[in-house]
């Protein structure tokens, strides 16, 4: 299978999102693949909208995170949102996954000339455990 990672841009760019998801989908074809990365975009129209766009989003699954998981902050850093996302091959069945922090603000917060950067990202990591020995079997 492939793995493969993504980051959107964040100003509802609709277009320039799905363009990218086709260049993805021209390259895995129709092996089996992992897919995850800065979306950009909560759960909901905006994603959803990607997901029924692109024949390649279509044949994927979502990933869903445990309830209330956030994964990064909203550009100007006052609000955590859920906008990293994993997609799968239906032959790839996740088993777990989690968001292994909270969100922070990786300036701490202050305004530092120069800038201070506390912590490591915006985004916090996501894992998910993924069932291999389904590898091959029939999709549900």
């Amino acid at each position: 299978f492939l793995a493969v990672s993504g980051h959107f841009i964040w100003d509802g760019e609709a277009a320039k999102r799905l363009r990218h998801v086709e260049m993805i989908g021209e390259v895995v074809g129709d092996k089996s693949v992992v897919f995850a990365g800065d979306f950009n975009a909560e759960p909901g129209p905006s994603l959803e909208k990607l997901e029924q766009s692109s024949k390649f989003m279509g044949r994927l699954q979502r990933v869903v995170l445990p309830e209330n998981t956030m994964t990064g902050l909203t550009g100007d850093f006052s609000k955590q949102v859920c906008i990293d996302h994993v997609y799968t091959s239906p032959d790839l069945p996740p088993l777990r996954a989690a968001a292994l922090a909270k969100p922070a603000n990786p300036w701490g917060g202050r305004v530092t000339r120069p800038a201070k950067v506390s912590g490591a990202s915006d985004h916090v990591p996501v894992v998910v455990e993924l069932d291999l020995d389904q590898k091959g079997a029939p999709a549900p």
